[in-house]
C-alpha cells in the first residue's frame, strides 16, 4: 500500500480538530477523507499534539453514558424504571 503524503490543507484541519476531538471523531470522515483514525493518530503524535483535558472529559464522559444506556438495556432498564422482572416485585418483599 502506497503511502499517501499529508497536504497543508490536511496538517491544518489536524492542527484545528485533534487538540479537540481526538482521533476518533466522526467528523474526520468529511475533514480529512481517506485518512484513517490510526492514521490521523498516528501524525497527530509524530506532530506533538495532544487532546485537551476538556475533550478528553467528553469523551470518557460519553463513553460512561453509553456503558450506562448498555447496562439498563442488559437489564430491562427503560428510562430509568426497572422492567417487571419475575420475582423482582413488591409481592416478594415482606
Amino acid at each position: 500500500m502506497a503511502v499517501r503524503p499529508w497536504g497543508d490543507d490536511e496538517l491544518a484541519a489536524l492542527a484545528e480538530h485533534y487538540p479537540h476531538h481526538g482521533s476518533s471523531w466522526d467528523g474526520w470522515a468529511d475533514a480529512l477523507p481517506g485518512r484513517s483514525e490510526r492514521s490521523i493518530a498516528v501524525k497527530a503524535s509524530v506532530l506533538g499534539l495532544r487532546v485537551s483535558a476538556a475533550a478528553r472529559s467528553a469523551h470518557h464522559r460519553a463513553a460512561a453514558m453509553k456503558r450506562e444506556a448498555a447496562r439498563r438495556a442488559a437489564n430491562g432498564v427503560q428510562n430509568g424504571t426497572p422492567g417487571k422482572a419475575p420475582g423482582m416485585g413488591a409481592e416478594t418483599r415482606r
